[in-house]
């Protein structure tokens, strides 16, 4: 007798949902390691395994042994721009087998969704949600993406945000090579502490929004703006000056060969500030040439 059933798949978590396009991957990613390798388990043994289709349907790089979630830039890891090494080639492909990366990065929490295969996810972050697309008339990639950085000041001494707010941590946000990329964070501060002198109160907080616009143009970051939206302000009387600064990484100077940019706080003076950074980041390749006839 004929019988009707529905298939189910299991999906291992790693604080993530994202679902396999084809029916030949029974394996689902378990841990992004700090090496760039994407560890998969398959899903009916339990055992870790490599698997190309699982690696594309994913949308990861495999280089016909592993596969890689990441390389070159997003945080400390190996890959120059300047050079091409390391990092990607103008479509997206890994250029050579130096692997860098976030370090420490277990899994990419979050949702993560694609309106088109094939889109990389640009410089994933520890509880990202983002949605990948393609412009198909311009062949553009974009990854638009939400995220939270901490950090906590201390007098005025400037801070760099992390995914945790600890500082030392991963923190650089990688610019690929010829991309684009809006920022949008949004800033929720609160004194913990009033130090000794100090003018502000124990509860002082302020709300405030900082759009900045970066590109990579052929390995040279560039800044546009690093405003803050003062319509968008709200803050106590007692608040002080408190400023969200994007300033090159990577440890070189200035922009120029830099693969990513830092957030940087910067509270008022005898004060302990929280910060709380919402961002929203949306990055467009523009690498993809064509020819066209007028």
């Amino acid at each position: 007798m004929p019988t009707k059933v529905q298939l189910l798949k299991k999906v291992f978590s790693i604080g993530a949902l994202q679902i396999a396009d084809s029916e030949s991957c029974v394996a689902s990613p378990v841990a992004l390691l700090s090496s760039g390798i994407v560890e998969f388990q398959n899903d009916q043994t339990g055992a870790v395994v490599q698997s190309e289709s699982c690696c594309n349907d994913y949308n990861y790089f495999w280089d016909g042994t592993e596969c890689f979630w990441n390389y070159g830039g997003g945080g400390g890891g190996g890959g120059d721009p300047t050079t091409g090494l390391g990092g990607w080639n103008p479509h997206g492909i890994p250029n050579d087998d130096t692997i860098g990366g976030v370090s420490d990065l277990k899994g990419v929490g979050g949702f993560h969704t694609r309106k088109r295969g094939g889109v990389g996810n640009i410089n994933p972050v520890l509880g990202e949600h983002s949605t990948r697309g393609q412009n198909v008339a311009s062949i553009a990639n974009s990854v638009n993406k939400t995220f939270v950085y901490y950090a906590q000041t201390n007098h005025t001494t400037v801070k760099t945000a992390t995914p945790n707010g600890v500082t030392g941590e991963t923190s650089a946000l990688q610019i690929p090579l010829d991309t684009m990329a809006r920022f949008i964070v949004r800033a929720l501060t609160v004194q913990t502490h009033v130090l000794s002198g100090g003018t502000g109160s124990y509860g002082s907080s302020a709300f405030q929004v900082w759009t900045f616009l970066v590109k990579n143009v052929g390995g040279t970051i560039s800044v546009v703006g690093g405003s803050e939206q003062v319509d968008f302000q709200e803050a106590d009387t007692d608040a002080g000056t408190r400023t969200v600064s994007m300033v090159g990484s990577a440890g070189k100077t200035g922009f120029a060969g830099n693969r990513g940019v830092d957030l940087q706080c910067t509270g008022p003076a005898k004060s302990v500030i929280a910060w709380h950074l919402d961002c929203e980041v949306t990055y467009v390749d523009f690498s993809y040439t064509k020819t066209v006839t007028v």
